[in-house]
């Protein structure tokens, strides 16, 4: 499945937001402000209105220049000249344009117009104007995205752009001090400022919008690195004021989850184009890029954490912080955190910016966590292995060309006495998110207790909640798929499922001809399911490079209340072992339309065995094959499914135990069907079903009863 980043765009949607770039202070003021001579006429302040007077006439527009009346916007704020055309100009780029909160900024100023700015600080600031880029009026007043400032930062600075150490937060009432101290963090600009509403696209100006989002891209979409320089001014500044890497910036999840809600209310970024070097960093070249030691993140810790760089797999950059004592600090990143080693072929690019990180083992030796490209992450568990993967969320999985993969796009990384937090932003075209993962090591598991609040853009068709993503080509139950001299390859060989009725249902996973889907009904909601290994024989696999019997199995607890839904296990045709073609999550019968938010707390634990010790007799063997007694002819259009269960209660029993085989088929005929205790295998059970093939698949559920009760799980087979 591979992230088609385009997909979701709807016809017509504006490919990028309006960028304002204010005029550089070493830049000349633009020739429509510095060359038009002065209105000159008296506001009710008695200080000389300054605004430029129409052409062929001594006034401006709001004194008799007839110059078409005033700006677009709310006409009382230019009544007069109540406000200077600067202080309108500083209060469009700190997207504080309401009335209300010029007449804040006035009041608490100490007057209005100019005259109280001579022989001030913020008078000696006259000339510093301000203007768009294309040198027009700025967009209406609508819906921002910066409706909840990041702590630190100005309001309308995006989400997804990179923390720049701005020196205060932004009041409502905001002074000409803070603006002199917001310039002076940005160094000379230029410097973007967050826009909404409706703008037509800007064509004129310092930069147009083909080149700013070629500058900017990484940086409004997924957190790049692009805005390295005036990041470096911003931390320069930040430092001579005494505060920025050290203190950092006031960081809560709360706070985590308004800014994400603002953000779904702004019009999405979309993915920029990735450096074409990094998609030159291919595994091999990748593999031979390391993270400096003495570089690591939490180094006196048993959790230091290390950093990956940009590669093919994952080509767009992310930011990283670090919170401590609830104050976050930006990871600065830079091309000496990484060394490249001694190999083959073409030489590595080492760019600027991260794509994701990894926590290491106690020793730096090895990782056991890492979160790497879109919203991927996976840990190798308790047996040391990676396999499967997660993601915070699925779009659309399974709907033709609708698939659409959001990224988590700015980490917060926190220490806890017990292992590490993990938070994280997610941003898509559909939707915004806040993730919070709790992460720990326990004897027989890694355990994270995850929170999400999510907030959609755009109607989603099917919405995944917990989606788990593996591979599975072959096993000994589907040999007819086999082209490789080892006997099975899979990361996961079924999907369980623990729902509250207290049906506990094992479906093994197969590599179908064409891509299905299947829902398994969870009405009452929370229903527990995973991804497992339960095959951990080396014989099976005979692969003593990348050891197939210890890849984790991963395990989902919902916690609350999730209301009705269903587990959906998705399963894609493949012919190697490269491609991750099975992919299990939970979707909410509640529709995902534009607009509405949900949320959804769940534990996820990585393991080496069962999620639980099984009540019920489990399934540890299934093949099929032709039906039929052995030695006489086969049945035609009939296959047989063998599956063997085990469980310590089933020990003991024997035929005359009553112990029946219900079994049930919806497409196709049941032919015959048996169950016995398999000869010298104590608490092992066998069940031999034939069924009649039909031209459309057919699922076929057994379990192993007496006297009405189930001694076994109920396995569900797919018959292709």
């Amino acid at each position: 499945m591979t992230p088609d980043r385009r997909a979701g765009r709807r016809a017509g949607d504006d490919p990028s937001p309006p960028i304002l770039m204010p005029v550089p202070e070493s830049a000349p003021e633009p020739a429509s402000l510095s060359q038009a001579p002065r209105c000159g006429a008296r506001t009710r302040s008695g200080a000389p209105c300054r605004s430029p007077a129409v052409q062929g006439r001594a006034r401006c527009r709001m004194h008799g220049g007839k110059g078409g009346g005033a700006p677009r916007g709310n006409r009382n704020a230019w009544k007069h000249g109540a406000y200077s055309r600067r202080t309108l100009e500083i209060a469009r780029i700190l997207r504080a344009t309401s009335p209300a909160a010029i007449r804040r900024m006035l009041r608490d100023e100490g007057g209005e117009g100019d005259a109280r700015d001579e022989g001030t600080d913020a008078g000696k600031m006259k000339n510093e104007r301000t203007t768009p880029c294309n040198g027009k009026e700025g967009p209406k007043e609508g819906p921002s995205a910066a409706a909840s400032p990041a702590p630190g930062r100005p309001s309308g600075a995006p989400g997804g752009m990179a923390d720049f150490r701005r020196p205060a937060p932004l009041q409502p009432s905001f002074s000409f001090d803070a603006y002199r101290n917001f310039r002076a963090a940005y160094g000379s600009g230029p410097y973007p400022v967050w826009t909404t509403g409706e703008t037509k696209p800007n064509r004129t100006g310092m930069i147009d919008r083909r080149q700013s989002m070629a500058l900017l891209g990484s940086v409004l979409a997924f957190g790049g690195t692009a805005w390295a320089a005036p990041r470096a001014a911003a931390r320069d500044a930040a430092g001579a004021s005494g505060r920025g890497r050290a203190a950092g910036e006031p960081f809560s999840w709360d706070w985590l989850k308004g800014h994400a809600a603002a953000l779904a209310r702004s019009r999405p970024t979309p993915m920029p184009k990735p450096d074409p070097r990094a998609l030159a960093n291919n595994y091999d070249a990748a593999n031979r890029i390391n993270f400096r030691p003495d570089r690591t993140i939490f180094a006196d810790d048993g959790y230091g954490v290390r950093l990956f760089p940009l590669l093919k797999a994952a080509p767009v950059p992310v930011e990283i912080s670090i919170v401590e004592r609830g104050r976050a600090r930006l990871i600065e990143h830079s091309e000496d955190m990484f060394q490249v080693g001694p190999g083959e072929g073409p030489e590595p690019h080492v760019l600027p910016g991260v794509a994701g990180f990894r926590v290491m083992n106690r020793g730096g030796v090895g990782d056991w966590l890492a979160f790497l490209g879109a919203s991927y992450f996976r840990s190798s568990g308790p047996l040391h292995q990676y396999g499967l993967s997660a993601r915070g969320l699925a779009i659309d999985t399974g709907i033709d060309g609708k698939e659409e993969f959001p990224a988590f796009t700015h980490f917060w990384l926190e220490r806890t006495r017990v292992g590490i937090t993990i938070y994280a932003l997610l941003q898509g075209p559909s939707v915004v998110g806040a993730w919070r993962f709790g992460t720990r090591m326990e004897a027989d598991a890694v355990v994270q207790d995850v929170s999400s609040a999510i907030w959609l853009r755009r109607d989603v068709e099917r919405l995944g909640i917990a989606p788990l993503t593996s591979m599975f080509w072959y096993d000994e139950g589907n040999p007819q798929a086999r082209a490789d001299w080892r006997p099975e390859i899979h990361d996961s060989d079924g999907l369980l499922i623990h729902n509250r009725a207290g049906e506990r249902l094992w479906r093994p996973l197969g590599n179908p001809p064409r891509p299905t889907i299947n829902a398994f009904a969870d009405p009452q909601g929370g229903s527990a399911f995973g991804l497992l290994q339960r095959d951990r024989a080396f014989d099976h696999y005979q692969d003593d490079g990348v050891f197939y019997e210890k890849r984790p199995g991963l395990w989902v607890e919902p916690v609350g209340d999730w209301g009705p839904g269903a587990v959906m296990l998705y399963e894609i045709p493949t012919a190697k072992e490269t491609d991750d073609n099975i992919v299990a999550f939970w979707t909410p019968d509640r529709p995902a339309t534009a607009g509405t938010s949900f949320t959804f707390d769940y534990r996820l634990r990585w393991l080496g065995g069962e999620p639980a010790a099984p009540a019920l007799a489990r399934v540890v063997d299934r093949w099929t094959g032709t039906a039929g007694r052995p030695g006489l002819e086969p049945i035609a259009n009939a296959r047989r499914l063998v599956v063997d269960f085990e469980g310590a209660g089933l020990k003991g029993l024997d035929r005359r135990s009553g112990v029946t085989a219900a079994v049930s088929v919806d497409q196709g005929r049941l032919l015959s069907v048996d169950a016995y205790p398999v000869v010298g295998q104590p608490g092992r059970w066998r069940m031999i079903a034939d069924v009649t093939r039909s031209n459309r698949t057919a699922n076929l559920r057994a379990t192993l009863e007496k006297d009405g009760r189930a001694l076994s799980e109920t396995v569900i087979h797919q018959f292709y």
